[in-house]
This record gives structure tokens, C-alpha cells and sequence, in this order.
């Protein structure tokens, strides 16, 4: 005698009232996204401005096209590395970490077409180390506006800390790279290039102690 075939539960369909809830929540979350990003892009352009008017500019090849092609790669990968953190486009948060390690090795490979394309004078250890504390301190501030203004809207289940990070180091070398006579391969990657990634660590650091319950 055969044995009766195991009963298969049914799956439950969630009834349209919780459907239209749930739907009108995303919408409301992606709205308030939106707008908290567009916030904090505008303190983001108001801080690189500032610098940049503020630092005179001694870059030899400030003014070129193809500085100016330079500095507006580092501007769209940083905006775009903040936009992923806010949940502004669509890949899945666990799938995101691969594209803010990408973006701190793109940022790498700008300087070094940099150094390549403009020759300057070699600046001793301090003043490398100034380009690094100025830069650093820039990207934090920049990275510490993004987790205030995204506070409650920015990705929980991301490296938002980190995609925050990169994305504001990035920002933060466009007053570098306007101001700094030195655009040697070592010096451009050495001190600029380490402000996104460890403006990124810090970031996230920051990220995940904000996330502790």
C-alpha cells in the first residue's frame, strides 16, 4: 500500500492592502532618498568650491582640457560611489562592496594618467604630508555631511561606510589637484592616493559603530 503523499504547505499571498502599504513605504523611502541626497550633493559642490577658491592654484596643468576631463572623472566617480550608498540606483547592497573597491583603484588610475600627462616640481616629505592631512580632512568632513544627512535613509544591508568613504576622497582630491604644484607618479600616488582608501576605513568604521544597536 502506497504511503499517502505529504501534504504541501500552501504559500501565504500577502492580501493587496498590505501590498499597497508596503509599496507606498518604498515609494516614501525612495523619495526621502532622493531628497537627503541632493542635500548633501550640495554641501559636497559647496566644500570642493570653497577649497578650490579658497587654495590658489599652482598646478601646472590647471586651466588644460585635460585636467579639466581629470578632475571631472574624480567629481562623477565620487558622486556616484555617495549616490550608491543612499540607494539612489539599483544593485543589491551585498553586491556593491567589489564597486567601491573598483572606484578606490579607478581613483588610482587617474593619478597615474595624471603624473603621466603633466610634469611639476617634487615637493619634500612635509608638504606631501600636508597634501595628505588636507585631503583627509576633507574627505572625512565631506563622508561625516553624508552620515549625518543620511541619517535613517542611507542603505543598512551595504559598505555604506565604505562606498561613502571612497566617494568622498575622491571629492576631496579636486582642490589637491588644483592646488599642488607636485605631479610626480610618486608623489600622486602616495599622498593623494591614499586619502580615498583611508578615508574609506575610517568611514566605515564610523558606519558600523552608527549601525551597533
Amino acid at each position: 500500500m502506497d504511503a499517502p503523499e505529504p501534504e504541501v504547505p500552501e504559500t501565504p499571498h500577502p492580501c493587496a492592502a498590505l501590498l499597497a502599504e508596503v509599496k507606498r513605504d518604498c515609494g516614501a523611502l525612495r523619495a526621502a532618498r532622493r531628497r537627503r541626497l541632493a542635500v548633501f550633493v550640495a554641501l559636497a559642490v559647496c566644500t570642493v568650491g570653497l577649497l578650490i577658491v579658497m587654495m590658489p592654484a599652482r598646478s601646472p596643468g590647471a586651466g588644460t582640457v585635460g585636467h579639466g576631463a581629470l578632475v571631472g572623472g574624480y567629481a562623477l566617480l565620487g558622486l556616484a560611489l555617495c549616490a550608491l550608498a543612499f540607494g539612489a540606483t539599483l544593485p543589491a547592497g551585498r553586491q556593491l562592496r567589489p564597486v567601491a573597491v573598483l572606484g578606490a583603484a579607478a581613483a588610482l588610475g587617474l593619478l597615474l594618467v595624471t603624473a603621466l600627462s603633466f610634469s611639476g616640481e617634487t615637493m619634500p616629505f612635509g608638504a606631501g604630508a600636508k597634501c595628505l592631512a588636507v585631503g583627509l580632512v576633507t574627505a572625512l568632513a565631506i563622508a561625516g555631511a553624508g552620515l549625518g544627512v543620511g541619517r535613517g535613509v542611507l542603505r543598512r544591508h551595504a559598505p555604506t561606510g565604505l562606498l561613502l568613504g571612497v566617494g568622498a576622497g575622491l571629492l576631496a582630491l579636486l582642490p589637491l589637484h588644483f592646488a599642488c604644484p607636485d605631479c610626480t607618479a610618486a608623489h600622486l600616488l602616495s599622498w593623494h592616493g591614499l586619502v580615498p582608501p583611508l578615508s574609506g576605513v575610517i568611514a566605515g568604521l564610523a558606519w558600523g559603530w552608527l549601525r551597533a544597536p
